[in-house]
Formats: C-alpha cells, sequence, structure tokens
C-alpha cells in the first residue's frame, strides 16, 4: 500500500465509522487485513475491529451467539450496530468490541488440552441458541461441499471430466467411498449449531488461558465437527507422527472426560475425513468453475488426507 493510497483508505475508515456508528474520536487505526479488509479501531473509551464482510446470516447467528455465550462466562466481543441498529453497515462493514489477547499458531500439550476443554462447554452452550439449519443460507461452494451427498457427487464427476495424478485418484476414491458408505451415519447423529472454523488464528489466548474464540462460523453438524476442524489445523495440517498422532488419539478422552466408546473414535476419522474434504473440495470447485483444475493448489491439503488414512487404524 502506498503513503498516498493509506491515507485515502484511513479516510474512508473514518467515515464509515463516523456516518455509520458515531465513532468519531480515532485515536489510532492498525490494518489487521488478511483476506478481507480488518482494521483495529482505538478510541479513548474503548477498542473495536471494524470488518468487511459478506454473510449478514452469519452476523445474526452471532448475534444470538454472543448473549448467551457471555451469559454463561464464555467472553465474546459485542456486536456493535449501526446508528439504524443495523448489524451490518451500508457499506459491508461489521464493527465488534475487541478482546485482547494473542492468536497463538502452535501449542504445547498444556494449551493444547485447555482448549478442548474449552470446547466442550463452548459446545455444550451452543446447544442452548435457538437455531435451525435453514438460517444459514446456500450462497457459494463452501456452503454446498458442507453436504457429503454433494462431495461424493462432485468427486465423481472431477475424476470423470479430469487427468489426475493415481495418488490424488486413490485419495479421493478412497474418501468418497468412506464418506458414501457412511452418508447415513452424518444424516441421523445429533446435529447443533457448531463453530465451523477453529483454527489457530480464531483461538485468542492472554497469559496462557484462553480469553476467547473469534470470527464465529455457524454450522448446523454434529459437535465432533468442530473438534475436527480444530484437529485439522492443528494436527493433520503439519503432520507429526508423534505429536500429531498422540494429541488426535487423546482428544476424546480429554473431550469427554470419561472412557470413550469405540464407535465414536471412529466417529471422529469420520469427521476428519469430512474435514479434510470439505477443505479439499471448496478450492477444487471454484478452479473448477473456469474449466480448469490445478491440483498444486491443493497439494498440502491433499496431504493431509493422507495422514488421515496412514494413522486410521492408529486413531482407536
Amino acid at each position: 500500500m502506498t503513503n498516498t493510497e493509506g491515507v485515502e483508505n484511513y479516510m474512508s475508515i473514518q467515515e464509515i465509522l463516523k456516518n455509520e456508528y458515531d465513532v468519531c474520536e480515532i485515536l489510532e487505526l492498525q490494518d489487521m487485513s488478511k483476506s478481507s479488509p480488518c482494521y483495529q479501531i482505538v478510541t479513548a473509551e474503548t477498542s473495536y475491529v471494524l470488518k468487511q464482510v459478506e454473510r449478514l446470516d452469519f452476523l445474526k447467528t452471532y448475534h444470538k451467539v454472543q448473549n448467551v455465550l457471555n451469559n454463561q462466562g464464555l467472553l465474546q466481543g459485542r456486536l456493535i450496530p449501526t446508528r439504524e441498529n443495523e448489524l451490518m453497515s451500508k457499506t459491508g462493514y461489521s464493527l465488534i468490541e475487541y478482546v485482547p489477547g494473542e492468536a497463538l499458531e502452535e501449542y504445547n500439550d498444556e494449551q493444547f488440552i485447555s482448549i478442548i476443554k474449552y470446547l466442550y462447554k463452548y459446545n455444550q452452550i451452543l446447544r442452548e441458541v435457538p437455531f435451525e439449519a435453514n438460517e444459514i443460507e446456500e450462497v457459494n461452494n463452501w456452503d454446498k461441499v458442507k453436504s457429503v451427498v454433494f462431495i461424493c457427487h462432485k468427486v465423481e464427476e472431477i475424476l470423470n471430466e479430469f487427468e489426475l495424478e493415481e495418488k490424488s485418484k486413490f485419495l479421493l476414491k478412497n474418501a468418497k467411498k468412506v464418506l458414501s458408505d457412511h452418508a447415513d451415519y452424518f444424516n441421523r447423529n445429533n446435529k447443533q449449531l457448531i463453530h465451523s472454523d477453529l483454527g489457530p488464528g480464531n483461538i485468542v489466548f492472554c497469559n496462557n488461558k484462553i480469553q476467547t474464540i473469534i470470527d464465529f462460523t455457524p454450522e448446523y453438524e454434529n459437535e465432533l465437527y468442530s473438534l475436527s476442524q480444530f484437529l485439522y489445523w492443528t494436527c493433520l495440517w503439519d503432520f507429526s507422527e508423534s505429536t500429531s498422532l498422540d494429541r488426535i488419539r487423546s482428544t476424546l478422552k480429554i473431550y469427554f472426560n470419561e472412557d470413550v466408546p469405540q464407535e465414536i473414535y471412529e466417529g471422529l476419522f469420520l469427521y476428519l475425513l469430512k474435514a479434510c474434504m470439505f477443505r479439499i473440495m471448496g478450492p477444487i470447485l471454484n478452479d473448477t468453475h473456469n474449466g480448469v483444475l490445478n491440483m498444486s493448489k491443493v497439494k498440502k491439503r491433499m496431504s493431509a488426507l493422507e495422514s488421515l488414512f496412514n494413522i486410521r487404524q492408529k486413531i482407536k
């Protein structure tokens, strides 16, 4: 960003805050942008995060979630309505109270265990949020690949239409068969509101204690799927035979704090498989929409899938 662009951007953010939120006296504005515009706003009274959003349905769900979690003692930044009492500004931004802390990229064993215990309480509280599956709209490929049936159908199309390396074909065929064979399992399992993007960047620590979970990404699915999304990023993404496997194997005992039936371990594998395929098929579908397929874009994601199949029997 050039200096001129920085000044213009700062002025536009000031206008949004002044005109739509009545926030005028800005002491500091810090650009926190990664994939989309995001800024920390510091005023004399407090700090906020101003973030460009695309999903009003996500904001509406979080608006309900924040109250329930806060009332149960799990800190959530409050979503600030506009002066017209809307959750999203006319310019497509949301404003939320800033919760100080640090989003760690890696966890030691103590931090990992604390997260799993925290997620148990977090998911139990989310069950209390009034929610129906149709409150989440289907607007893009990421919404579509939440369906196991849709994933299997699209894998078949891709295998028929594109020339793939043998390893990629084998992994995708194997994943499709397992998911297809267990489609009824996914359908009949209990579902609830979950946060489905529990990567390291969304879990905030302060003084080695979990402060909050941010960027709520709602989904109607089994609680094991939220665990699986967390394990995907923390264990499968950069798989380590010793550390990653030990953490995956210990997760359910920590989470449920009891002896876990054998079938639950198989269930964890299935939800981990769904998480892997969700992360693979989203980019692939965005790619094939233009009639091309560049598997190099999902190379590391395919490696995570391969690691999962390699440890399937060891998870139990």
